[in-house]
């Protein structure tokens, strides 16, 4: 249990430092910036309260606006993204909410992965429009 921890704890922070030193500075077609970060909240585990879960979003959107002095906007947006979250899998993916507890969207296999893009897809377009 502590090594999976230790994993996604290692995996959550590559993907912060590739976020804040790499994607912040590339823009595509001179406007869009990738926000990778995003899938974070998405692959948080589905077992934690939701409390936690709140936490865990407010912190990693404060991470990102530290770096980009973004004055909390992330914070906001990532707060609500995973508040809205697990409502998105039980609606669309058609994820039990009974289950939802050992759900995990790198190990369904009973979810397509076109369902599961588009639950990511309307994740990182909320984040963004907030």
């Amino acid at each position: 249990m502590e090594r999976k921890i230790g994993k996604a704890i290692v995996i959550g922070v590559m993907i912060m430092v590739l976020q804040i030193a790499v994607l912040d500075n590339l823009a595509i077609w001179g406007y869009a910036t990738p926000y990778i970060y995003v899938l974070l909240l998405f692959l948080l585990p589905y077992s934690t309260s939701m409390g936690w879960l709140l936490l865990e979003g407010f912190l990693i959107g404060l991470m990102i606006d530290v770096f980009l002095s973004t004055g909390g906007l992330n914070a906001m947006a990532c707060t609500l993204v995973v508040y809205v979250r697990n409502h998105l899998v039980t609606h669309l993916l058609g994820v039990p909410e009974k289950e939802l507890d050992t759900f995990s969207p790198l190990l369904s296999t009973d979810v397509k992965p076109v369902a599961m893009m588009v639950v990511f897809m309307l994740m990182v377009l909320m984040h963004h429009v907030v």
